[in-house]
């Protein structure tokens, strides 16, 4: 059973932990974006690791820790323009700030799920609130080009 009532609205995983859950449950999100590390240590070698069967787009982005490349903003329109199924963002560096632009970029209704370290898993749903906050808060970001 899907997530998603509408076609419209994705399913996104931000992070391994998160990302391994789903495919463990083989709850079908529309998007993943990992970086292969636990709390910015290195715990998977490759996306098989994190229960994927080898059939899933995979992009590459770099994207180092507490920054928000306009690289990585970049591959993920790139992504949003496409029919997302099954597509994994495995960024070298850091996934922490990605759900950022994912809920700029993500249509409303769409949700993100994303771990939360010693809090467990926190789910968006994007709405215009959501977009508004995300844009507030990556103007607070230096840019890096």
């Amino acid at each position: 059973e899907s997530l998603s009532a509408d076609k419209n609205n994705l399913v996104i995983t931000v992070g391994d932990i998160t990302t391994k859950m789903f495919n463990e449950k083989s709850l079908g999100q529309n998007l993943s974006v990992v970086d292969f590390k636990v709390a910015r240590e290195k715990k998977f070698a490759d996306i098989k690791e994190l229960g994927f069967v080898g059939k899933e787009s995979v992009f590459n982005a770099d994207n180092p820790a507490g920054f928000i490349t306009s690289g990585l903003f970049k591959i993920l329109s790139e992504i949003f323009k496409k029919n997302i199924e099954e597509t994994v963002l495995q960024i070298n560096g850091e996934e922490d700030l990605a759900v950022l632009p994912l809920v700029l970029l993500a249509s409303l209704g769409s949700l993100i799920f994303y771990g939360q370290p010693n809090q467990g898993m926190v789910k968006v749903v994007v709405s215009e609130e959501a977009k508004d906050k995300a844009h507030e808060l990556i103007n607070r970001f230096e840019m890096q080009y």
